[in-house]
């Protein structure tokens, strides 16, 4: 056990002091700007579960993104789709051309923002799930403190 000179107290194994929270932390994992808090024994399995939903959600996003921007590509240069109304055809087809180049485009963005916020939250999301398989925390694996195996490798995976 070491003493914290901050806290003035001693710390349990694994225990590590937060300089931005200004606290010890116990199964400290790493602070995380996104949330502004440390992540740590309480609250590593909602931390886990935040990755895990967002990057459902980012990769519904695109793949339903991509899906209607598929399906509607042909749609952006037909200009037969609108249908007949009592308008001047050349008017009526610069609109719809105008609606749906303006909705394929947004959808687009959709699909290149979703893929470039993708990449970096699943490589996240395959990063944790990797220490939670191997019983491990983000400082101990940046730091190397325990090579190849853990002596705090036993138990349920989710149980630190």
């Amino acid at each position: 056990m070491k003493w914290c000179e901050t806290c003035n107290f001693y710390r349990p194994p694994r225990t590590s002091h937060c300089s931005l929270c200004n606290r010890c932390v116990e199964d400290f994992d790493h602070h995380c700007p996104w949330v502004n808090n440390c992540v740590g024994k309480r609250n590593y399995k909602h931390f886990f579960l935040f990755l895990a939903t967002l990057t459902l959600y980012i990769v519904s996003t695109f793949g339903l993104s991509l899906f209607h921007v598929i399906r509607e590509r042909d749609n952006v240069s037909d200009a037969a789709v609108i249908g007949s109304y009592p308008v001047l055809p050349r008017v009526k087809e610069f609109c719809v051309f105008v609606v749906f180049s303006l909705n394929f485009c947004l959808r687009m963005t959709i699909c290149c923002v979703g893929f470039l916020v993708f990449i970096p939250v699943i490589g996240l999301t395959v990063f944790h799930t990797y220490l939670v398989v191997h019983k491990r925390t983000t400082n101990e694996e940046v730091m190397g403190w325990f090579g190849e195996f853990s002596p705090f490798q036993c138990g349920h995976s989710f149980v630190r």
